[in-house]
Parts: structure tokens; C-alpha cells; sequence
């Protein structure tokens, strides 16, 4: 099954140019009913240049935000600048690191606070990842009708097809994998799981929007079907319609896949800009929840 992006799988490849397509701020946008499809004719990358995120400060610490059913949390900080660190270090109790594939485009940036791994192009094989088979990742998430995940982003550009924020599963041309956040077309937010199928895109846009707090929740057993899957920008809701989730319907993690940070790793699917902050839970995080972790983050993503 090709995803929401993927209009007949044939926009994927050679993807080597930049569209410009200027965004407004992400939480001004508010989502369409039905999960809105994402225009993919044109091969690029939509965007235009990022604003500078906030000062760091002290305030982000672990022990600071909500861990129920914490799965893996990556702070990203293992430096400020240059390609050093080979792994990403697992916050979370049995730690599952991650590897870091290097290219030319993408290194550690960032002051204290506001630490992270920046592409400094779009479009790459570069990421950060682990393959998941024997995992917690498989132990925690397989079976289960809630998840939680959690970022913060800096993206200055986008592939018009998806580029890859967070995915678990296999990440190839005809999907999304099994439970992934995927920032496409305008700057709308697309979450996926069951081999590339979408839960919901959000028309809300996060592309030229500065530093922000992501949050994509999924709860399958919610009797209100629009209340089975819900995003906010910065602890705030988008409005959207009904996702494509089953009463009580289950998240199936492939074991054959991976845990993959900015990439697929079977395709170049890298956004232009920085992730600083990685989690996955295994709950849906409650609206109070999201606004403890919200103040945290934007003081800081870093462990203090």
C-alpha cells in the first residue's frame, strides 16, 4: 500500500530539488476532515528558510516529564556541533541505541538546551537508527491501541512526498511503516502505521514554523472515533475530522523493521532542518500530560 504522499508510488525517486513553497506558523492552519491527500506530481522539497528557536535554559530534565509507558526517549544532545557521537543514547529503562549514519549533510548543532542532529539538506539516506527485532520496541508496541509520539523539530524544508520524521517499520517506496511521523506535501503532518496506512494527516503546518513540540496520540478504544487519533503543535489541538482508525483496531510492528530518526532507512527520505528530540509511550498521553512535557521541552530537549 503507498501512502497519502506516494500518489501511485511514482514520485519517490530523484528527488533532488528544492520547491519553494513559504509556511505559515504551524498553529495557524487547521486540519480538514477526512485526513486531506498531499500532492506528489512534482518531485522537491517544499519550504522556505527557519526561524531561529528559542533560548536554552535549565528545566528539561528527565525526571521532569511524564514517563508512563515510556518505550524509548532520545534527547539528542550528545553534542553541539560536528559528527563525534556513533550512537543516540535510549533515556528509557533498556536502552535500545541508535546508530548514526552520517553524510555530508548531516551533524550535531545546537547550544545547551537546544542540542540536536541538523540536515543541512533534504532528501538523504542520513539518519539514526536500530533494527527492532527482540526489542522492547516490539515487546511494548505490538498488540497495543494506544501510542504516543512525541518530538521536537526545527524543519526549514520538507520533501512534497514525506520526509521522514520518526518511523518504525520498514520505510520503503510503497510505505510509511508501522508507526511514524511524517512531515510531507505543504508542511502537513501525516501519521502512519499498519505498513504505510494513515491514521490521519493533519493540513497544520510545521515548516518555517520555528522550534515546536510535536505530539501525535493514538487511542484506538475511544467510543468517539475523532477522538481515536489527535496531534498538537506546542500543547495545542488541531482541529481535524475522523481518523482511519477501528474501534479498538491494534498497532502491528513488523519484526523485521526498524527504529529510524530522520530517514527511512530503505529510502532518502530526510527532511532540511533539526530534530532535536525523540519518544515514543505506549499510552495515549493526556491533554495535561502533553502540557507538563510541553514547558519542559521548550526550555529544554537536552538532559540537564
Amino acid at each position: 500500500m503507498c501512502g497519502l504522499w506516494a500518489a501511485g508510488c511514482n514520485a519517490i525517486f530523484g528527488i533532488d530539488d528544492l520547491a519553494s513553497n513559504p509556511a505559515g506558523p504551524a498553529s495557524t492552519v487547521a486540519g480538514a476532515g477526512g485526513g486531506s491527500a498531499i500532492a506528489s506530481s512534482s518531485s522537491g522539497v517544499a519550504g522556505g528558510v527557519a526561524t531561529g528557536g528559542g533560548a536554552g535554559g535549565a528545566g528539561g530534565c528527565a525526571d521532569c516529564l511524564v514517563d508512563s509507558g515510556l518505550v524509548v526517549r532520545y534527547f539528542i544532545d550528545e553534542a553541539e556541533s560536528g559528527q563525534g557521537p556513533m550512537m543516540l543514547s535510549d533515556a528509557a529503562q533498556d536502552p535500545l541505541p541508535l546508530t548514526i549514519d552520517y553524510n555530508d549533510e548531516l551533524s550535531f548543532s545546537g547550544g545547551p538546551g537546544k542540542r540536536g542532529l541538523q540536515w543541512s539538506d533534504g532528501a538523504t539516506h542520513a539518519r539514526a537508527f536500530a533494527p527492532i527485532a527482540g526489542t522492547k520496541i516490539i515487546a511494548m508496541l505490538d498488540g497495543r491501541t494506544q501510542a504516543t509520539i512525541e518530538m521536537v523539530v526545527e524543519l526549514d524544508a520538507i520533501l512534497i512526498t514525506g520526509s521522514v520524521l520518526s518511523m518504525i517499520g520498514s520505510g520503503n517506496e510503497f510505505n510509511f511503516g508501522d508507526l511514524s511521523l511524517v512531515a510531507g506535501g505543504d508542511g502537513q503532518l501525516g501519521f502512519f502505521w499498519q505498513n504505510g496506512a494513515d491514521i490521519y494527516v493533519w493540513d497544520t503546518n510545521v515548516v518555517d514554523a520555528g522550534r515546536v513540540v510535536l505530539h501525535a496520540v493514538l487511542d484506538s478504544a475511544q467510543a468517539d472515533p475523532i477522538m481515536r487519533a489527535r496531534y498538537y503543535v506546542n500543547g495545542t489541538q488541531e482541529v481535524q475530522g475522523n481518523p482511519s482508525v477501528g474501534n479498538g483496531q491494534t498497532i502491528h510492528v513488523q519484526a523485521d523493521g526498524h527504529l529510524a530518526v530522520g530517514s527511512a532507512v530503505a529510502e532518502p527520505f530526510s527532511p532540511r532542518g533539526i530534530i532535536a528530540y525523540v519518544a515514543y509511550y505506549n499510552v495515549a498521553l493526556s491533554d495535561a500530560d502533553i502540557l507538563v512535557n510541553v514547558a519542559h521541552l521548550n526550555v529544554s530537549d537536552d538532559t540537564q
